[in-house]
Protein backbone atom coordinates (compact mmCIF):
# COMPACT_ATOMS: atom_id res chain seq x y z
CA UNK A 1 0.00 0.00 0.00
CA UNK A 2 1.13 3.55 -0.70
CA UNK A 3 1.82 5.74 2.35
CA UNK A 4 2.24 9.44 1.68
CA UNK A 5 4.01 11.77 4.10
CA UNK A 6 2.45 15.23 4.43
CA UNK A 7 3.52 18.38 6.27
CA UNK A 8 2.37 21.95 6.92
CA UNK A 9 -1.00 22.98 5.51
CA UNK A 10 -1.36 19.56 3.86
CA UNK A 11 -2.07 18.16 7.33
CA UNK A 12 -5.17 20.35 7.54
CA UNK A 13 -6.68 18.39 4.64
CA UNK A 14 -7.26 15.45 7.02
CA UNK A 15 -9.97 17.33 8.91
CA UNK A 16 -12.92 15.45 7.29
CA UNK A 17 -11.45 12.10 8.34
CA UNK A 18 -10.74 13.45 11.85
CA UNK A 19 -14.35 14.65 12.19
CA UNK A 20 -15.68 11.29 11.00
CA UNK A 21 -13.57 9.10 13.29
CA UNK A 22 -13.26 11.39 16.32
CA UNK A 23 -16.92 12.42 16.24
CA UNK A 24 -16.99 12.76 20.04
CA UNK A 25 -14.67 15.78 19.87
CA UNK A 26 -16.59 19.03 19.95
CA UNK A 27 -16.57 21.28 16.90
CA UNK A 28 -14.88 23.92 19.05
CA UNK A 29 -12.01 21.59 19.99
CA UNK A 30 -11.57 20.23 16.47
CA UNK A 31 -11.40 23.76 15.07
CA UNK A 32 -8.81 24.68 17.71
CA UNK A 33 -6.69 21.71 16.72
CA UNK A 34 -6.73 22.36 12.98
CA UNK A 35 -6.24 26.10 13.39
CA UNK A 36 -3.34 25.87 15.85
CA UNK A 37 -1.61 22.50 15.76
CA UNK A 38 -2.24 20.46 12.61
CA UNK A 39 0.16 22.39 10.39
CA UNK A 40 3.03 21.81 12.88
CA UNK A 41 2.76 18.05 12.40
CA UNK A 42 4.28 15.41 10.20
CA UNK A 43 1.40 13.37 8.82
CA UNK A 44 1.07 9.98 7.16
CA UNK A 45 -1.94 9.12 5.01
CA UNK A 46 -3.17 6.17 2.97
CA UNK A 47 -5.45 6.68 -0.02
CA UNK A 48 -6.50 9.81 -1.85
CA UNK A 49 -8.30 12.77 -0.26
CA UNK A 50 -10.30 12.55 1.99
CA UNK A 51 -8.03 9.57 2.82
CA UNK A 52 -8.65 6.06 4.08
CA UNK A 53 -6.31 6.25 7.11
CA UNK A 54 -4.02 8.76 8.78
CA UNK A 55 -1.63 9.41 11.65
CA UNK A 56 0.19 12.50 12.95
CA UNK A 57 3.53 13.01 14.65
CA UNK A 58 3.31 16.13 16.81
CA UNK A 59 6.73 17.47 17.90
CA UNK A 60 7.34 18.27 21.56
CA UNK A 61 10.48 19.57 23.23
CA UNK A 62 11.17 16.95 25.89
CA UNK A 63 13.51 17.37 28.84
CA UNK A 64 15.29 14.04 29.31
CA UNK A 65 17.65 14.29 32.24
CA UNK A 66 20.06 17.09 31.41
CA UNK A 67 19.23 17.25 27.70
CA UNK A 68 16.38 18.52 25.55
CA UNK A 69 15.26 16.44 22.58
CA UNK A 70 12.47 16.70 20.03
CA UNK A 71 10.10 13.80 20.64
CA UNK A 72 7.09 12.83 18.53
CA UNK A 73 3.66 12.45 20.10
CA UNK A 74 1.56 10.10 17.96
CA UNK A 75 -1.98 11.45 17.59
CA UNK A 76 -4.91 11.22 15.21
CA UNK A 77 -4.41 7.53 14.47
CA UNK A 78 -7.57 6.85 12.47
CA UNK A 79 -8.93 4.54 9.78
CA UNK A 80 -12.18 5.01 7.94
CA UNK A 81 -14.70 2.38 9.08
CA UNK A 82 -14.92 0.53 5.77
CA UNK A 83 -11.12 0.17 5.61
CA UNK A 84 -10.47 -1.24 9.07
CA UNK A 85 -8.80 -4.63 9.63
CA UNK A 86 -6.69 -4.21 6.49
CA UNK A 87 -3.39 -3.55 8.29
CA UNK A 88 -3.43 0.20 7.64
CA UNK A 89 -2.63 1.17 11.23
CA UNK A 90 0.27 -1.29 11.39
CA UNK A 91 1.65 0.14 8.16
CA UNK A 92 1.39 3.73 9.43
CA UNK A 93 3.02 2.92 12.78
CA UNK A 94 5.81 0.94 11.12
CA UNK A 95 6.56 3.70 8.63
CA UNK A 96 6.55 6.41 11.31
CA UNK A 97 8.89 4.36 13.53
CA UNK A 98 11.29 3.84 10.62
CA UNK A 99 11.39 7.61 10.06
CA UNK A 100 11.84 8.40 13.76
CA UNK A 101 14.69 5.90 13.96
CA UNK A 102 16.44 7.62 11.05
CA UNK A 103 15.95 10.94 12.90
CA UNK A 104 17.50 9.36 16.03
CA UNK A 105 14.53 10.08 18.24
CA UNK A 106 15.05 8.24 21.55
CA UNK A 107 11.38 7.32 22.06
CA UNK A 108 7.83 8.18 21.09
CA UNK A 109 4.59 8.35 23.06
CA UNK A 110 0.82 8.34 22.64
CA UNK A 111 -2.47 8.43 24.54
CA UNK A 112 -4.29 5.21 23.61
CA UNK A 113 -8.03 4.91 23.16
CA UNK A 114 -7.45 1.19 23.68
CA UNK A 115 -4.05 0.03 25.07
CA UNK A 116 -4.52 -3.45 23.59
CA UNK A 117 -4.08 -1.93 20.12
CA UNK A 118 -0.54 -0.74 20.89
CA UNK A 119 0.79 -3.52 23.11
CA UNK A 120 1.73 -5.68 20.08
CA UNK A 121 3.93 -2.78 18.94
CA UNK A 122 5.80 -2.88 22.28
CA UNK A 123 4.22 0.24 23.77
CA UNK A 124 3.91 0.29 27.57
CA UNK A 125 2.31 2.65 30.05
CA UNK A 126 4.86 5.10 31.45
CA UNK A 127 2.70 7.80 33.03
CA UNK A 128 -0.30 7.79 35.35
CA UNK A 129 -2.10 11.09 35.88
CA UNK A 130 -3.34 12.25 39.26
CA UNK A 131 -7.11 12.49 39.41
CA UNK A 132 -8.60 15.59 41.03
CA UNK A 133 -12.03 16.80 41.98
CA UNK A 134 -13.34 20.15 43.14
CA UNK A 135 -13.98 19.81 46.87
CA UNK A 136 -17.30 20.87 48.31
CA UNK A 137 -16.18 21.45 51.89
CA UNK A 138 -17.62 24.61 53.46
CA UNK A 139 -14.09 25.77 54.29
CA UNK A 140 -13.44 26.25 50.59
CA UNK A 141 -16.74 27.87 49.67
CA UNK A 142 -15.60 31.31 50.76
CA UNK A 143 -12.38 30.94 48.79
CA UNK A 144 -14.22 30.05 45.60
CA UNK A 145 -16.60 32.96 46.14
CA UNK A 146 -13.64 35.29 46.46
CA UNK A 147 -12.17 33.95 43.22
CA UNK A 148 -15.40 34.70 41.35
CA UNK A 149 -15.48 38.22 42.77
CA UNK A 150 -11.83 38.95 41.96
CA UNK A 151 -11.87 37.66 38.37
CA UNK A 152 -13.07 41.01 37.07
CA UNK A 153 -11.35 43.17 39.65
CA UNK A 154 -8.09 43.96 37.87
CA UNK A 155 -6.45 47.36 38.10
CA UNK A 156 -5.09 48.62 34.81
CA UNK A 157 -1.79 50.11 35.99
CA UNK A 158 1.51 48.24 36.43
CA UNK A 159 1.41 48.72 40.20
CA UNK A 160 -1.34 46.12 40.34
CA UNK A 161 1.07 43.36 39.31
CA UNK A 162 2.90 43.37 42.63
CA UNK A 163 -0.45 43.33 44.35
CA UNK A 164 -1.76 40.13 42.76
CA UNK A 165 -3.15 38.04 45.59
CA UNK A 166 -5.65 35.27 45.10
CA UNK A 167 -6.64 33.22 42.06
CA UNK A 168 -6.86 34.71 38.59
CA UNK A 169 -7.96 33.33 35.23
CA UNK A 170 -5.19 33.62 32.64
CA UNK A 171 -7.69 34.58 29.94
CA UNK A 172 -8.64 37.61 32.06
CA UNK A 173 -5.02 38.50 32.74
CA UNK A 174 -4.07 38.44 29.07
CA UNK A 175 -6.93 40.81 28.30
CA UNK A 176 -6.69 43.22 31.23
CA UNK A 177 -3.02 43.25 32.23
CA UNK A 178 -1.18 42.43 28.98
CA UNK A 179 2.00 44.02 30.36
CA UNK A 180 2.39 41.15 32.80
CA UNK A 181 4.39 38.24 31.21
CA UNK A 182 2.05 35.53 32.41
CA UNK A 183 3.08 32.88 29.86
CA UNK A 184 6.79 33.30 30.58
CA UNK A 185 6.23 33.16 34.33
CA UNK A 186 4.01 30.09 34.11
CA UNK A 187 6.77 28.34 32.16
CA UNK A 188 9.46 29.28 34.70
CA UNK A 189 7.29 28.13 37.58
CA UNK A 190 6.32 24.83 35.92
CA UNK A 191 9.84 23.89 34.80
CA UNK A 192 11.19 24.56 38.30
CA UNK A 193 8.56 22.28 39.85
CA UNK A 194 8.95 19.51 37.27
CA UNK A 195 12.76 19.56 37.39
CA UNK A 196 12.67 18.66 41.08
CA UNK A 197 10.29 15.72 40.67
CA UNK A 198 10.82 14.15 37.25
CA UNK A 199 13.54 12.93 34.91
CA UNK A 200 11.41 13.18 31.76
CA UNK A 201 8.84 15.88 31.05
CA UNK A 202 7.67 18.25 28.33
CA UNK A 203 9.75 21.41 28.59
CA UNK A 204 7.57 24.49 28.83
CA UNK A 205 8.11 27.99 27.38
CA UNK A 206 5.90 31.02 26.79
CA UNK A 207 4.52 29.68 23.50
CA UNK A 208 3.61 26.41 25.23
CA UNK A 209 1.27 28.17 27.66
CA UNK A 210 -0.06 30.57 25.07
CA UNK A 211 -1.21 27.51 23.10
CA UNK A 212 -2.32 25.70 26.25
CA UNK A 213 -4.67 28.56 27.09
CA UNK A 214 -6.28 28.25 23.64
CA UNK A 215 -6.65 24.51 24.20
CA UNK A 216 -8.25 25.02 27.63
CA UNK A 217 -10.68 27.60 26.23
CA UNK A 218 -11.56 25.16 23.44
CA UNK A 219 -12.55 22.73 26.19
CA UNK A 220 -14.74 25.34 27.90
CA UNK A 221 -12.07 25.88 30.55
CA UNK A 222 -9.17 28.13 31.46
CA UNK A 223 -5.89 28.23 33.36
CA UNK A 224 -6.26 29.49 36.92
CA UNK A 225 -3.26 30.83 38.81
CA UNK A 226 -2.78 31.32 42.56
CA UNK A 227 -0.75 34.42 43.43
CA UNK A 228 0.62 35.47 46.80
CA UNK A 229 2.04 39.00 46.95
CA UNK A 230 2.61 39.01 43.21
CA UNK A 231 4.32 35.60 42.98
CA UNK A 232 2.91 32.44 41.41
CA UNK A 233 2.38 29.71 44.00
CA UNK A 234 0.24 27.24 42.06
CA UNK A 235 -1.93 26.82 38.98
CA UNK A 236 -4.33 24.36 37.44
CA UNK A 237 -5.85 23.60 34.03
CA UNK A 238 -9.61 23.34 34.03
CA UNK A 239 -11.92 21.92 31.39
CA UNK A 240 -15.55 20.94 30.96
CA UNK A 241 -17.26 18.45 28.65
CA UNK A 242 -21.03 18.68 28.90
CA UNK A 243 -21.73 18.59 32.62
CA UNK A 244 -18.45 16.88 33.44
CA UNK A 245 -15.77 19.08 34.97
CA UNK A 246 -12.20 17.81 34.94
CA UNK A 247 -8.84 19.05 36.14
CA UNK A 248 -6.14 18.22 33.61
CA UNK A 249 -3.10 19.36 35.56
CA UNK A 250 -2.21 20.83 38.95
CA UNK A 251 1.22 22.22 39.84
CA UNK A 252 1.81 23.61 43.33
CA UNK A 253 4.88 25.01 45.04
CA UNK A 254 3.46 23.66 48.27
CA UNK A 255 1.03 20.76 48.24
CA UNK A 256 -2.46 21.78 49.34
CA UNK A 257 -2.14 25.40 48.24
CA UNK A 258 -5.33 25.04 46.20
CA UNK A 259 -7.63 24.02 49.05
CA UNK A 260 -10.68 23.58 46.84
CA UNK A 261 -8.96 20.87 44.74
CA UNK A 262 -8.77 17.40 46.21
CA UNK A 263 -6.38 14.73 44.92
CA UNK A 264 -8.00 11.32 44.65
CA UNK A 265 -6.47 8.06 45.86
CA UNK A 266 -6.36 6.58 42.36
CA UNK A 267 -4.21 7.45 39.37
CA UNK A 268 -5.28 7.05 35.75
CA UNK A 269 -2.84 5.47 33.26
CA UNK A 270 -2.89 7.75 30.22
CA UNK A 271 0.43 7.73 28.34
CA UNK A 272 2.13 4.79 26.62
CA UNK A 273 5.62 4.99 25.16
CA UNK A 274 8.14 2.98 23.18
CA UNK A 275 11.87 3.32 22.74
CA UNK A 276 12.64 4.04 19.08
CA UNK A 277 16.43 4.41 18.90
CA UNK A 278 17.99 2.25 21.60
CA UNK A 279 21.49 3.76 21.48
CA UNK A 280 20.21 7.35 21.63
CA UNK A 281 17.97 6.53 24.60
CA UNK A 282 20.71 4.74 26.51
CA UNK A 283 23.12 7.66 26.01
CA UNK A 284 20.72 9.97 27.86
CA UNK A 285 20.71 7.86 31.03
CA UNK A 286 23.02 8.62 33.95
CA UNK A 287 23.99 6.14 36.63
CA UNK A 288 24.39 6.74 40.35
CA UNK A 289 27.85 5.20 40.06
CA UNK A 290 30.18 4.04 37.31
CA UNK A 291 29.03 0.76 35.78
CA UNK A 292 29.54 -1.22 32.59
CA UNK A 293 26.88 -3.59 31.22
CA UNK A 294 26.83 -5.72 28.06
CA UNK A 295 23.24 -6.24 26.89
CA UNK A 296 21.67 -8.16 24.03
CA UNK A 297 18.68 -6.16 22.81
CA UNK A 298 15.72 -7.77 21.01
CA UNK A 299 13.29 -5.68 18.95
CA UNK A 300 10.79 -7.45 16.72
CA UNK A 301 9.78 -4.30 14.81
CA UNK A 302 12.88 -2.12 14.40
CA UNK A 303 15.55 -4.44 13.07
CA UNK A 304 18.37 -1.90 13.56
CA UNK A 305 17.86 -2.03 17.34
CA UNK A 306 18.81 -5.70 17.54
CA UNK A 307 22.31 -6.47 18.68
CA UNK A 308 24.75 -6.53 21.57
CA UNK A 309 25.68 -3.23 23.22
CA UNK A 310 28.33 -2.25 25.74
CA UNK A 311 26.77 0.39 27.97
CA UNK A 312 28.97 2.48 30.24
CA UNK A 313 27.13 4.58 32.83
CA UNK A 314 28.35 7.21 35.26
CA UNK A 315 26.92 10.19 37.17
CA UNK A 316 28.27 12.41 34.39
CA UNK A 317 26.88 10.63 31.34
CA UNK A 318 26.72 7.42 29.37
CA UNK A 319 28.29 5.93 26.28
CA UNK A 320 27.08 3.05 24.11
CA UNK A 321 29.09 0.83 21.78
CA UNK A 322 27.62 -1.77 19.44
CA UNK A 323 29.66 -5.00 19.65
CA UNK A 324 30.18 -7.50 16.85
CA UNK A 325 31.58 -11.00 16.58
CA UNK A 326 29.54 -13.20 18.90
CA UNK A 327 30.27 -11.35 22.14
CA UNK A 328 28.62 -12.90 25.19
CA UNK A 329 26.16 -10.51 26.84
CA UNK A 330 25.47 -10.18 30.54
CA UNK A 331 21.79 -10.66 29.74
CA UNK A 332 19.00 -10.32 27.18
CA UNK A 333 16.34 -7.62 27.24
CA UNK A 334 13.44 -6.77 24.95
CA UNK A 335 12.69 -3.24 23.81
CA UNK A 336 9.47 -3.31 25.86
CA UNK A 337 11.38 -4.28 29.01
CA UNK A 338 13.97 -1.59 28.34
CA UNK A 339 11.21 1.00 27.84
CA UNK A 340 9.74 0.17 31.25
CA UNK A 341 13.20 0.24 32.82
CA UNK A 342 14.38 3.58 31.38
CA UNK A 343 11.21 5.67 31.06
CA UNK A 344 10.61 6.31 34.74
CA UNK A 345 9.84 9.50 36.66
CA UNK A 346 7.82 10.70 33.66
CA UNK A 347 5.35 13.61 33.50
CA UNK A 348 3.45 13.89 30.20
CA UNK A 349 0.03 15.49 30.53
CA UNK A 350 -0.61 16.59 26.96
CA UNK A 351 -3.90 15.74 25.23
CA UNK A 352 -3.01 16.48 21.58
Amino acid sequence: MQINRITGDECKTTKPLWEEVFYEDSEKFTNYYFENKADKNIGYVIGNYPYDAMMFRTPYCMQIGEEKREISYLVGVATRKEHRHKGYMRALLTKSMEDMYQEKQPFTFLMPANPAIYTPFDFSYVYERDEWKIAIEEACDEGRKKVREEKNNFMEDTKSIEGFHGIYAVSEMVEKVPQYPIYENLAKFANAILRKKYQIYVHRDASYYELQLKESLAQNGDIFVLFQEGKIKAFYLYGKEGEEVYIQEVLEEQEGSLCFLQKQDVKKPIIMARIIHVEEMMKLVRGKEEKEIVLQLEDALIEANNGVFKWKLSPFGSSVERLEGGVTADGKITVRELTKHLLKDVFINEIV
